[in-house]
């Protein structure tokens, strides 16, 4: 019998620690976005990063946070997509403190909530391109808020549907962030109307035309 259990209990740690990581962000992913792995790590988030192509040719990174040792995701709650706002990163929802983790982006992770991070094009997470190898730096940053709205959010919202298996999610914006919506939703409504549940803008941000 203590032959037997020495042999189990092994296996039960081995099965317990597997499960534990199974959603987590590899050694590589985390050597990749140490900035991020600092700070969700440090407080036992499961987090994980996603890669997406936009239309138009851009990879962007999408930081996953899915579960923590506080809390369970609830099933039953869509998923929230962050858009950040100018001279920013998605980095920026998680850095309210440096001493807890009283962000409020993380404060949706333990109310249940499965929360995706975007970093737009142009970022350092989101750098990449498919030309990178033969245009000049004039030439990739030739772009604006409206292509990261027009391309950059539904790109995102089709990965987070993807993944999550989720029939529609919540997008919150901050600043740039509620200009790329607003700019998307104007132009891909019927997109939109299928997969978002709520937009959630803060300090947003438009210049609106001239009423006649």
């Amino acid at each position: 019998i203590t032959a037997i259990r020495l042999l189990f209990l092994p296996c039960v740690l081995l099965l317990t620690l597997h499960t534990r990581r199974a959603n987590a962000a590899t050694k590589q992913e985390i050597k990749a976005y140490p900035d991020f792995a600092e700070l969700l790590e440090k407080y036992n988030y499961d987090w994980e990063p996603h890669e997406v192509k936009t239309e138009d040719g851009w990879y962007l990174t999408l930081i996953r946070v899915k579960t923590t040792g506080k809390a369970e995701p609830d099933p039953s709650k869509l998923p929230i997509l962050l858009l950040h706002g100018s001279m920013d990163s998605g980095l920026g929802f998680l850095k309210r403190s440096t001493t807890d983790d009283s962000a409020w982006a993380l404060q949706m992770v333990r109310k249940g909530y499965e929360v995706w991070i975007n970093n737009s094009r142009g970022v350092k997470y989101s750098y990449r391109h498919e030309r990178d190898d033969e245009w000049s730096l004039r030439e990739k940053w030739n772009f604006n808020w409206a292509d990261m709205g027009y391309y950059d959010v539904p790109a995102a919202i089709e990965k987070v549907l993807e993944t999550s298996k989720a029939p529609k999610l919540t997008v919150i914006g901050h600043s740039q962030g509620t200009a790329q919506m607003f700019y998307a939703l104007s132009h891909k409504q019927d997109f939109f109307a299928e997969r978002v549940h709520r937009f959630i803008s803060l300090a947003s941000c438009i210049m609106p035309e001239p009423y006649p």
